[in-house]
């Protein structure tokens, strides 16, 4: 049998849990890709500065957190994607291209918002398991 790769992935913060979950990563020698949002990385910028320092993936989630504003035109979700971008950028000098709509992006991301996340060189990644479910 061959082997398999697991990704981790974790959205919506950071937090100020954050810390202790890269504890966590460090001690296991593992890597995980965070997808925060604009908000959360002004308040915990030590633990975003911490996550890109030890090697992590960073990757964006927007702003609002919220279905109704965040896909609420063509053009909203490159907005709030581009505002996160700008905040990780002024906080760790990182620029990313990498996105996950919040919620996931089935059933709401239209195919003209895909058009223009990817038109500014966004590029979305999904999740397919959630742990609350399994």
């Amino acid at each position: 049998m061959g082997d398999k790769t697991v990704y981790l992935t974790f959205d919506d913060g950071p937090s100020a849990f954050t810390n202790r979950l890269l504890d966590v990563l460090k001690s296991a020698d593992v890597k995980a890709t965070f997808f925060m949002l604009s908000p959360r990385m002004n308040e915990f910028k030590q633990a975003v500065k911490r996550a890109e320092k030890e090697g992590h993936a960073l990757g964006l989630h927007g702003v609002t957190h919220n279905n109704r504003l965040f896909y609420q035109t063509p053009t909203s979700p490159l907005k709030e994607m581009q505002e996160a971008r700008d905040t990780l950028q002024d906080i760790t000098g990182y620029k990313t291209a990498l996105v996950r709509t919040p919620y996931g992006s089935k059933p709401s991301l239209t195919p003209s918002q895909i058009r223009n996340l990817e038109k500014d060189g966004f590029v979305y990644w999904d999740w397919t398991i959630d742990c609350l479910v399994c």
